[in-house]
């Protein structure tokens, strides 16, 4: 992973292991924040945050939701 900082961005250069590496990842924090909400003992504005973070984290790695699969995968396959 390398990141670059720019005067008005930031670009973050992921190899595709990583790239996949992050959407597994992304699945395994959705998974968590099931649970958590299954828990039900969160209060309720810490489970918003978590979920504002996954909603950030996709958006980021432009993953898509697999409803065949019940994941987020790589956008196009």
């Amino acid at each position: 992973m390398k990141t670059k900082i720019l005067k008005t961005k930031v670009s973050i250069e992921l190899t595709h292991s990583e790239y996949h590496n992050m959407v597994s990842r992304l699945n395994q924090f959705d998974s968590v924040l099931s649970t958590y909400n299954e828990m039900n003992d969160l209060y309720i504005s810490d489970i918003r945050k978590l979920y504002k973070i996954k909603w950030d984290l996709r958006e980021i790695l432009d993953a898509q939701w697999n409803s065949e699969r019940y994941k987020y995968v790589v956008r196009g396959k």
